[in-house]
């Protein structure tokens, strides 16, 4: 018995040392984890390695957590913050019509050629006044309140845009987002934003306030046709060209100098 123990013991001590010790041992083995690499499809590691990638998975949770801890904060406050400009805009709008602001015609003649918005934008310009604060003042003219020929033109307009929006498709390119529509103000407001302002005021789809800017006769909501010709065999784009090399203007001042006259203006409606 002790012989067979002895005998056995020998052959395991030869074939850990064969196995593990030897040069020629661990060729073998080596050859022996890359075929099982190959045939399984998986990857061996040295018990370091596992445990650094232990670790950098643990470090990962505890990054996840936080993140997760984050996220869960920012939507609570996004949750707040739309609550309060829901609530913003209820008082917003509770104000805008009692205070009649509705009643403010923008393309009316304050006083000679000056618009009631143009009077609006000079009171910004030279007192810094602000939008709303101008609009009152301006509307301490009577030309500057909708009569009943303002009203009267106000509904043929929505008529023709709920026209346009039954073929919204083909026209919605003639609306200029990105165009200004109060240039002089302290922030440029875009179309696009003053007919967000609209569907929240006045709870109209998008693009019934985008169709009855469109339709505005200022122009300023509508795109500009650079090869139309402006005047004196220029076009629309050239006029823009010469304001802004001779008057140093901006590229929107310059296209909005162009888009007082119709003939610029990409289609007329």
């Amino acid at each position: 018995i002790f012989m067979a123990l002895f005998i056995v013991s020998f052959f395991l001590f030869v074939s850990y040392v064969f196995a593990f010790r030897l040069s020629s041992g661990k060729v073998f083995r080596n050859i022996a984890f890359l075929e099982f690499e190959e045939s399984s499809g998986m990857q061996l590691l040295k018990v370091e390695e596992y445990e650094e990638q232990l670790l950098t998975i643990e470090n990962w949770k505890e990054d996840v957590e936080v993140a997760k801890n984050l996220f869960e904060l920012r939507s609570k406050d996004l949750e707040r913050d739309k609550l309060d400009m829901k609530n913003a805009t209820i008082e917003f709008r509770s104000l805008y019509f009692s205070t009649k602001m509705d009643q403010f015609c923008e393309e009316c003649k304050w006083q000679g050629n000056v618009t009631c918005l143009e009077r609006v934008e000079l009171l910004y310009e030279k007192y810094g006044t602000t939008e709303f604060s101008g609009m009152a003042e301006a509307m301490k003219m009577d030309s500057c309140r909708k009569g009943p020929e303002q009203e009267e033109e106000e509904r043929k307009r929505n008529e023709k845009a709920d026209l346009l929006l039954a073929d919204w498709d083909n026209h919605h390119w003639k609306f200029c987002p990105e165009c200004a529509w109060n240039e002089n103000m302290a922030s440029v407001e875009g179309c696009e934003d003053h007919a967000h302002m609209l569907s929240e005021l006045h709870q109209l789809p998008i693009n019934t306030s985008r169709a009855r800017l469109l339709l505005l006769p200022h122009g300023r909501c509508k795109r500009i046709c650079f090869t139309c010709i402006w005047g004196n065999e220029r076009t629309c784009y050239q006029r823009m060209v010469d304001l802004k090399d001779k008057y140093n203007t901006t590229h929107r001042e310059a296209r909005q100098s162009a888009m007082e006259r119709p003939a610029c203006w990409a289609e007329k409606l």
